[in-house]
């Protein structure tokens, strides 16, 4: 589930950039469509962040900070990131303790 769930927010960080026209998939993108993933926002909840006022704020930083291109292409800390979330969701679903839940 968890590796699904990384993939639909991956997706949709490229769908946002592409739809902006933005230069770079950042990590800022990633960070904002996990925003809509259900889990996720879960967590930065539980850790007392405002969704919304973190939504608008990356929206906001986004916009001023990301070149436009035709195509987005993923920044070198955004793929370190998709890297290292890859790894993880695969060792949290083939981990002895993943399948006994």
């Amino acid at each position: 589930m968890i590796a699904q769930e990384l993939e639909v927010s991956l997706h949709m960080a490229f769908v946002e950039a592409r739809q902006k026209r933005h230069e770079f998939i950042t990590v800022e993108h990633l960070l904002l469509a996990l925003l809509d993933n259900p889990t996720a926002a879960e967590v930065l909840r539980a850790c007392a962040a405002n969704i919304e006022e973190l939504r608008k704020a990356l929206g906001d930083f986004i916009a001023a900070h990301t070149p436009r291109s035709r195509a987005p292409r993923k920044s070198i800390p955004s793929r370190r990131s998709v890297s290292s979330a890859s790894s993880s969701a695969r060792s949290c679903t083939s981990s002895p303790r993943a399948r006994r839940k």
